[in-house]
C-alpha cells in the first residue's frame, strides 16, 4: 500500500500556513485493516478502507 502526501509551508513575520493533500491507498487496492477474534459468523477480518483523500489547511500566528 503506498500513500502520498505533498505540502506547501509559507512564513512571513507573524504568520505561518501550512497545505497538505494527503491521498492513502493510492492503488485502491483491497487489502485486511483488522482482523477479529472469537468472531463465531465465520467472519475473521474487516476490509480496510479504500482510496481515501485529505486537503489540510493550517494558519498560526506567532505571539510576540
Amino acid at each position: 500500500m503506498a500513500n502520498v502526501r505533498p505540502g506547501f509551508e509559507q512564513e512571513s513575520k507573524r504568520w505561518r500556513f501550512s497545505e497538505y493533500a494527503r491521498i492513502d491507498n493510492l492503488a485502491n487496492r483491497d487489502y485486511v485493516g483488522s482482523v477479529i477474534v472469537n468472531e463465531s459468523n465465520s467472519r475473521f477480518f474487516e476490509a480496510a478502507p479504500g482510496r481515501t483523500a485529505y486537503i489540510m489547511f493550517n494558519a498560526a500566528m506567532r505571539a510576540d
